[in-house]
């Protein structure tokens, strides 16, 4: 009974999504930045956005505006990815889309894509899309 106990603890702790990446994950994330790559891209920046709920505020009824420079500050301070706000809550859809420039630099050169963060009213940010 102790093991099972202390397998669930173990995978809980695991389970736990982050405010940082690990060395990997970084270099995972930047590789799908490169690659576009839709498959590993969900979870990476998702795990980044896991606790960015909306908090409404005097200018921001979305609540989402903070949130929005916080994932920025992640990805350069964590992953040193370049990241520029395009625009903000600006794409109409159901949720509306923040999009947000980001930039890899590696030795081979620099890459530049576009990453679209749905931006909805009752829930934390999430990953949406990736474009150039």
């Amino acid at each position: 009974m102790k093991n099972v106990f202390f397998l669930l603890i173990v995978s809980f702790f695991f389970s736990c999504s982050k405010d940082k990446l690990s060395k990997n994950e970084c270099e995972d994330l930047k590789l799908a930045i490169i690659n576009m790559d839709e498959n590993a891209l969900p979870k990476l920046i998702n795990d980044l956005c896991h606790d960015l709920k909306p908090i409404p505020a005097t200018g921001d009824d979305l609540g989402h505006r903070q949130n929005i420079n916080i994932l920025m500050s992640r990805l350069e301070t964590n992953c040193t990815i370049e990241t520029e706000l395009i625009c903000y809550a600006c794409i109409k859809t159901n949720p509306l889309e923040t999009e947000i420039k980001v930039t890899v630099t590696t030795d081979t050169g620099t890459y530049a894509s576009v990453i679209d963060i749905a931006t909805p009213e009752a829930d934390k940010l999430s990953y949406e899309n990736i474009h150039k």
